[in-house]
């Protein structure tokens, strides 16, 4: 009787999954949803295993008593012991066998979320949810500033001549940018709604905006450390209103997992994440094969579980490259060819999908700032130099925990590990007088502002003797390896550095704009990558805009030829499409010129240049009724720009007066 049942409920499930796999295959590969469904159908086939069948037999098939079993939820399976065995007579374990080679099909990542993980690792699971890692991302309406919002909360940016507030309604919270004419009425006002809060809040909180299968930045953050709201970093000076698009790169460190729509400007699946804040698998992997070998108590060789990736037990430096992914962030951050974010692996090294640079610093500009340079700074510490590979981040920070109570006591115990009270020479009375008393890491690793995000400051991770203690020699001539200037911060020691021509090109394409001593860098790399990557949408773009530039190497044709190819390519540069329009709309080629910025539109909604470029096509091609419907567009979406407000007005003055 209970093998038909469970023939039954196997034949039901597998026909579940089968369509499930049918349906999903075109969804992306790093999904936590049909990972998460497999191993939970495992868990429950199980239970129901437990629940009907007789209680278990010892090996010499004597009753066993185990009361209550029907009774018990599922539980993690390695804690069940050997009497699973009698479960495959059943083909319990026939389900699994389906299970994981339609999880295979389904995605090849394996990923399964954090709340599986939790399954075996509760406590684990709840201490590293209040870490500031594991509160990354979250709701807006479930953030802590939202819920303080009692009443509209209003900022005037008076360079920008702007008000902006935060206000909640019944269906959650909402920002508005909007001007004021004399009489005080709005010019313009537009609000959106708050979708996602990203920060855990040590710092501040920053808010997301959906729209469109799109996420930008919100105007606004709020401070902790001034306890107030302000204008978002980079949003002082400029006005870009709520169209400033969140690339995969910034989220990929913000969040557990998210889903991006390639090629990575602004786009993401619905829903955006699969896992929101920083999970269990941000740093030890996809735990899917993890998962099913403790279910199926698969053996253990040498001591060590390979179905998952413990930090602590790898190398140092490659356990550091984990860190490194998202806490060297202000440095030069090159996806490697036909890399994605998403591709790294911890426990392999990162260089393998980004390359890391920094341009070495003069003596006179020795001033690092603590914002995500933490492996940098510890590195030229005495501690790290001394410790020769044996010191990683691990050896003070335990990813798990953060201590919020007794933190002083927390990190001087830390210290303690290497050193001994004696070490500091700096008598005990004096270190009590303090406050913090005996504060260890507040005289050795004090913290800094940061200067690129107002009302912030993070500690220098470079541990020195005296607060003023000058920089190692190390920082000035690195024993890191060299490529054309820059030090390749995480090259693969031991190893012969190779950089892809491609990935070169992209870090001075970065450098060269802000720099001009990096001119010549960026135009050999260039003329080598013309070589290697001829059919690359961003090398033909680059070759594009040096064509078109004043200079002995201006032509025009070519410039024409480059950018045709870099569009029909894929480029993600907005510019490319406005500048290959107007040179086909000069060539009376208008319709071919509406196309190419309808297709720059559809892949940048964001980018207003694109709009008004095509307005003026319309207008030169006498289609007047297009181009006021672009226009009103144009001014939906960015009513923050005073100039179309003002030339739709003129234009549907004109319109009404002729009778068009």
């Amino acid at each position: 009787m209970i093998d038909k049942l469970l023939a039954i409920v196997a034949q039901t499930l597998v026909s579940a999954v089968s369509r499930l796999v049918s349906a999903r295959q075109a969804e992306s590969p790093m999904s936590l949803s049909f990972p998460t469904f497999g191993t939970l159908l495992v868990g429950q086939a199980l239970r129901l295993r437990r629940a009907l069948r007789p209680a278990p037999r010892d090996l010499n098939n004597t009753r066993t008593a185990r009361p209550g079993v029907a009774r018990r939820p599922w539980i993690c399976p390695t804690k069940t012991k050997w009497h699973w065995a009698v479960g495959l007579r059943h083909g319990v374990w026939g389900i699994v066998a389906f299970i994981l080679p339609a999880s295979v099909a389904y995605g090849a990542s394996g990923y399964v979320g954090s709340k599986v993980c939790a399954g075996c690792h509760m406590n684990v699971y709840r201490t590293f949810s209040k870490t500031d890692m594991g509160r990354s991302l979250s709701l807006a309406s479930n953030s802590e500033p939202a819920a303080r919002v009692k009443q509209s909360v209003v900022v005037h940016n008076e360079k920008l001549d702007r008000y902006f507030d935060v206000h909640k309604a019944s269906d959650g919270i909402y920002q508005s940018e909007y001007q004021l004419n004399a009489d005080g009425s709005d010019a313009f006002r537009n609000t959106q709604k708050l979708a996602y809060a990203i920060g855990s809040g040590r710092n501040g909180t920053g808010y997301l905006v959906e729209r469109g299968g799109f996420l930008f930045e919100a105007p606004l953050s709020y401070y902790s450390r001034t306890g107030a709201w302000a204008m978002s970093p980079g949003f002082e000076e400029a006005d870009v209103g709520f169209n400033r698009p969140v690339l995969e790169g910034c989220v990929a460190c913000h969040s557990g997992l998210a889903e991006p729509v390639p090629p990575g400007v602004g786009e993401y699946r619905n829903p955006p994440f699969k896992q929101m804040a920083i999970g269990c698998e941000n740093c030890h992997g996809p735990g899917a094969l993890h998962v099913a070998e403790r279910s199926h108590q698969a053996p253990v060789h040498g001591g060590s579980d390979r179905s998952i990736v413990n930090p602590a037990k790898l190398d140092p430096w490659l356990a550091d490259n984990i860190c490194m992914k998202c806490h060297q962030g202000t440095a030069l951050r090159i996806l490697q060819p036909g890399k994605s974010y998403h591709d790294f692996r911890p426990g392999t090294p990162l260089n393998e999908t980004m390359a890391i640079f920094a341009a070495p610093l003069g003596r006179d500009e020795a001033n690092v700032s603590p914002l995500l340079e933490h492996f940098t700074l510890m590195s030229l510490s005495k501690c790290y130099i001394a410790m020769k590979g044996r010191m990683s981040c691990l050896t003070c920070h335990d990813p798990h925990v953060q201590p919020e109570a007794n933190t002083v006591e927390y990190f001087r115990n830390k210290c303690l590990t290497c050193h001994v009270e004696a070490s500091c020479k700096l008598p005990l009375s004096t270190r009590q007088s303090q406050s913090p008393s005996n504060d260890c890491a507040g005289c050795h690793m004090p913290k800094r502002s940061v200067t690129i995000i107002a009302h912030s400051v993070l500690t220098d991770h470079r541990i020195v003797k005296t607060k003023d203690q000058p920089f190692p020699t190390a920082l000035f001539n690195s024993s890191k390896p060299l490529q054309s200037g820059l030090i390749h911060l995480n090259a693969v020691p031991g190893r012969i550095d190779r950089i892809p021509a491609l990935t070169l090109f992209r870090a001075f394409a970065e450098l060269a704009p802000k720099d001009a001593a990096y001119r010549p860098n960026y135009l050999q790399s260039l003329d080598e990558v013309a070589r290697t990557d001829a059919d690359n949408p961003e090398v033909l773009s680059a070759l594009a805009w040096m064509h078109l530039a004043d200079g002995p190497r201006h032509d025009e044709t070519k410039a024409f030829d480059e950018l045709s190819r870099a569009v029909a390519g894929g480029t993600t540069r907005a510019a490319d499409y406005e500048k290959l329009a107007d040179l086909l709309s000069k060539s009376a080629r208008r319709s071919e010129a509406i196309s190419v910025l309808e297709k720059g539109i559809k892949l940048a909604p964001s980018e207003e240049r694109l709009y008004k470029k095509l307005s003026l096509i319309y207008i030169s091609d006498r289609q007047y009724g297009k181009a006021l419907e672009t226009m009103r567009g144009t001014v939906q979406l960015f009513p923050e720009d005073g100039f179309m407000r003002e030339l739709l007005r003129k234009a549907e003055q004109g319109s009404a007066i002729s009778g068009r």
